[in-house]
């Protein structure tokens, strides 16, 4: 009987050694807990793993074979019922009711490009792959772009741009401590969220909605937001470069799935990841039974097996 469902980031794929992954197989299936793979781990895995020219090419094939191994290796049934699709796109859905174009053409194709290369098919020789990276590169450079100018804004408003004038007058303005540590913070990114699925809509949110729309989102996915304020306490308080957080965004999106309101086929998903600030927001958002470490999981799986 399946009782849950569980999803490892791309580090946990990189860094889990194969016999640790035939153990942990061997209790989930025990434990009747089912891996699944994700939109967020394929399309990090993806780009390394078919570019010869990478300095992780190897190391993510290797990813890849893990992954396929893991999710898809032995499976009856379609390999897109074993796929999580991008948080950013089931966000947009929720929040809007609309799809987001193109998502699900990468969805429907990676599960068979993860299959073929897992199995050691050269990348050159997989079917569409160019094409669908290309999508993929197109997809990521937007979000990510979209994701450094939302903080890029938020340092000048309090002041730490030297270009760009902030809109508060001096005297209103707020310091970078007073804004990173305000209580409106989770309302602003939530909404900074919001505005990231609307674009890929092609929506405008007004102001009126955006409060509505976030606070709502905040309700759904408080761990996602507890960690992308870290990030925005890092960049005002700690002077840390927003291009150098863009990777960020794909935290903030993985976190997304830690969401009680989100459900595979009305059960649970668990979050398997070594990330500290993920693991600091999930206890802060008490989500830590659905968010855990490496270790921590296989003692999970071990107490229920």
């Amino acid at each position: 009987m399946i009782r849950s469902f569980v999803i490892g980031d791309t580090n946990f794929y990189r860094s889990c050694p194969d016999t640790e992954l035939r153990e942990l197989a061997t209790l989930e299936a025990r434990a009747g807990v089912v891996p699944m793979a994700t939109y967020l781990t394929c399309s990090e895995l993806l780009p390394h793993a078919s570019n010869d020219g990478s300095p992780d090419a190897g190391s993510c094939r290797a990813a890849v074979r893990r992954l396929y191994d893991h999710c898809f290796a032995g499976r009856t049934g379609s390999a897109a019922s074993q796929f999580v699709p991008d948080p950013n796109a089931l966000l947009a859905l929720s929040v809007f009711g609309r799809p987001i174009p193109d998502q699900s053409v990468l969805a429907g194709n990676f599960a068979a490009m993860i299959s073929d290369i897992g199995q050691g098919r050269a990348p050159d020789l997989v079917p569409g792959l160019r094409e669908v990276l290309d999508l993929v590169s197109s997809h990521r450079d937007r979000l990510e772009a979209r994701f450094v100018e939302m903080l890029q804004g938020m340092r000048r408003q309090v002041g730490l741009d030297p270009d760009a004038a902030s809109d508060f007058p001096e005297d209103q303005r707020p310091t970078p401590r007073q804004f990173a540590f305000g209580p409106e913070l989770p309302l602003v990114g939530a909404g900074a969220l919001v505005l990231i699925a609307a674009a890929e809509c092609d929506l405008t949110v007004d102001e009126a909605d955006l409060d509505k729309l976030g606070a709502d989102l905040l309700e759904r996915i408080p761990t996602a937001i507890d960690f992308f304020v870290q990030v925005i306490g890092k960049v005002v308080i700690d002077g840390a470069s927003p291009m150098r957080h863009a990777n960020s965004l794909w935290d903030t999106h993985f976190a997304t799935l830690a969401s009680e309101w989100l459900r595979f086929e009305g059960l649970p998903l668990v979050l398997v990841t070594d990330d500290k600030d993920v693991l600091r927001a999930a206890r802060r958002t008490q989500a830590e039974n659905r968010v855990l470490s490496r270790i921590d999981y296989r003692l999970h799986l071990e107490a229920a097996a």
